[in-house]
């Protein structure tokens, strides 16, 4: 499907995770995300003394510890 007969949902599914694989086992992600979410991810974070980074780390590693072993 060509990008002008897709949908803004199926837009923004291919292009809102950008993948990157970097040195050390390390993976660069880009997230598109509403500003208000950026905003509320940020103080979420500096109220526990943590960075934004660490804080998605924390939740990405919370949540597929959560996952079904079929699904990991």
């Amino acid at each position: 499907m060509s990008m002008q007969g897709a949908t803004m949902s199926e837009r923004l599914a291919d292009s809102a995770l950008e993948v990157s694989c970097r040195n050390y086992g390390l993976t660069e992600l880009s997230l598109l995300l509403p500003q208000w979410q950026v905003d509320a991810l940020e103080q979420f974070a500096q109220s526990r003394g943590l960075t934004t980074g660490q804080m998605l780390r924390r939740l990405i590693a919370h949540y597929c510890a959560n996952l079904p072993k079929a699904e990991c």
